[in-house]
């Protein structure tokens, strides 16, 4: 951990996804083994942080006695991070990286690996000849470099009446700087998760919220919004260098007349200024969620996935398990990768 840590600071540009505490929590999340593979060249390096999942573990795969893996970065962004921004030096960094990640990779029986590159810190690139490298989707950020004023005009009108109408509410924005009502938050947050009909995983265990209080309270930040004298609406962010990520959100159901949201991200936006970070990052979406968080900015980053099968021969033998098992498939549950993880 300390070696991965000492390593980390050798990058100009990093961010919180990609230090080891960040990984451990979903670890304890279930998500498998944190791991971070380093490799070195001419004082250059390459780092890479994912999550090793034993697919013996699955239920169709007990009569297996060969263990076999696959691994995916952890839930938020990451990707092989490259210290050199010099594009001759980072081309033969990555294919350095890639011959003796592939040998790692056939050494532990690694069938699949599933990457969610970053992207403001654009790791997607230098991997396309690697990798299926795909678009999925814009992500929406707001540059915290400009002023309060260009930052205000830069919202879209809805936007900037919403914020309006909260204050005319009597709405505030409270920063719980020592976490103080976390327990209220991880309650507004899950009830929200229940109103949306979020997939089960969304729905974090104690032990994840309590290892993020422990380990990782220095790298996130919680804000709440308060109307006549209750919480109505909270969200928590990810810190890290520039980045200032939205990270999970929850608000009581029927405060949306009162905007708490719109309030919030404004504010917030305003802190973030403040203290010196450059980027305010939204994330994707789709539908509504993604109108509204256009509203805050225009400025957009692509986000990409990676897929690669490193053994196909294992990989379709263990989907043709999967599909004995699970006879009844849905055009989700078939465009899933990896397939036998649907």
């Amino acid at each position: 951990k300390q070696e991965w840590l000492r390593i980390l600071k050798k990058f100009e540009k990093k961010d919180a996804s990609f230090i080891p505490e960040y990984a451990e929590l979903y670890e304890i999340n279930g998500d498998g083994k944190a791991q971070c593979f380093v490799y070195e060249e001419n004082g250059d390096y390459v780092l890479y942080v994912f999550m090793k999942r034993k697919i013996n573990d699955l239920p169709f795969m007990n009569s297996e006695t060969v263990e076999s893996f696959d691994i995916i970065t952890p839930y938020g962004y990451g990707g092989p991070l490259c210290s050199s921004s010099d594009s001759g030096i980072k081309k033969n960094l990555m294919k350095g990286f890639f011959t003796s990640f592939n040998e790692y990779c056939r050494e532990e029986n690694i069938i699949t690996e599933f990457i969610r590159f970053h992207p403001l810190l654009k790791t997607h690139e230098g991997c396309e000849q690697y990798l299926n490298v795909i678009k999925s989707c814009d992500n929406i950020y707001l540059d915290l470099t400009k002023s309060e004023e260009d930052i205000w005009w830069g919202f879209k009108s809805p936007r900037r009446r919403a914020i309006k109408k909260a204050k005319r509410n009597n709405s505030t924005v409270f920063h719980a700087e020592n976490f103080e009502h976390f327990d209220k938050f991880v309650e507004l947050y899950h009830q929200t998760m229940e109103r949306v009909n979020a997939d089960s995983y969304f729905f974090f265990s104690e032990e994840y919220y309590a290892f993020l209080n422990d380990k990782l309270r220095d790298n996130f930040e919680l804000f709440f919004t308060k109307a006549n004298g209750e919480i109505i609406a909270g969200v928590l962010f990810l810190c890290y260098g520039d980045y200032i990520h939205s990270y999970l959100g929850g608000a009581i159901e029927d405060s949306f007349s009162l905007r708490p949201n719109d309030l919030l991200y404004y504010e917030v936006a305003l802190w973030a200024k403040k203290k010196g970070y450059k980027y305010l990052h939204f994330g994707g979406g789709e539908g509504g969620v993604y109108k509204f968080k256009q509203g805050f900015s225009k400025d957009t980053a692509e986000y990409f996935i990676g897929k690669l099968i490193r053994n196909k021969p294992i990989y379709q033998r263990i989907c043709e398990k999967w599909n004995k098992y699970y006879p009844d498939k849905t055009k989700e549950d078939i465009s899933f990768f990896p397939l036998y993880r649907a």
